[in-house]
């Protein structure tokens, strides 16, 4: 239960609004792109990808997660 402040969306809302994204993204000269990882855990952790419009954003996400070594980046596959 996330509480009454969130609340679900329907597929569709989302497909909306992630497409909504994508194409003003599409738009920009320019985006930030973060690969790493969410989770500490080696065996539980989450690999992640952020796309960002503007640096700060971008080094926010790289200040927050876990930057992967070259080698982890070689095989890097986001999930979320």
């Amino acid at each position: 239960d996330w509480g009454s402040v969130n609340q679900p969306i329907s597929e569709e809302a989302f497909s909306n609004l992630y497409n909504k994204v994508i194409n003003y993204l599409k738009e920009k000269e320019e985006v930030f792109v973060f690969k790493g990882f969410a989770g500490a855990d080696k065996k539980h952790r989450m690999p992640i990808q952020v796309i960002n419009e503007y640096a700060w954003h971008n080094l926010f996400a790289h200040q927050l997660f876990i930057r992967p070594a070259e080698d982890e980046l070689l095989d890097h596959q986001a999930e979320f």
